[in-house]
């Protein structure tokens, strides 16, 4: 889970607006997350954006105050998940992984995208 505090979150996939080749997990994991377009704005653009955007683009699963009530709501979804017995938790964590994520290889490709600077068109 990706909680992001409306007051202090700054977000950005910044190799592209720096001169840097991308890879290594954020142009993976960001597609399935907010969205081929989504994805393509945020990579490209090389803009921030802070947490109210993060829970618009479904990056942050809420943009959640960074004081009182959001905070508050924040520990008490991780405590009351923690309560729960660790073998179910592990389970639905690796069923949810396992269709949700890119494959080990997609983040090897894109490591070695990144490391090596290649073309990828």
């Amino acid at each position: 889970m990706r909680f992001a505090s409306r007051e202090n979150t700054a977000l950005a996939q910044v190799e592209v607006g720096s001169g840097v080749h991308p890879g290594g997990g954020g142009t993976e994991r960001l597609p399935p997350l907010v969205g081929r377009g989504r994805a393509l704005e945020i990579v490209l653009g090389s803009n921030d954006f802070d947490g109210e955007t993060a829970e618009r683009y479904g990056y942050g699963q809420s943009g959640a105050p960074g004081q009182g009530t959001g905070r508050l709501r924040g520990r008490t979804r991780a405590r009351r998940i923690a309560s729960f017995d660790r073998r179910p938790i592990a389970a639905a964590k690796k069923l949810i992984n396992d269709v949700s994520l890119p494959t080990a290889g997609s983040l090897l490709d894109g490591l070695t995208s990144f490391t090596d600077g290649a073309d990828v068109a």
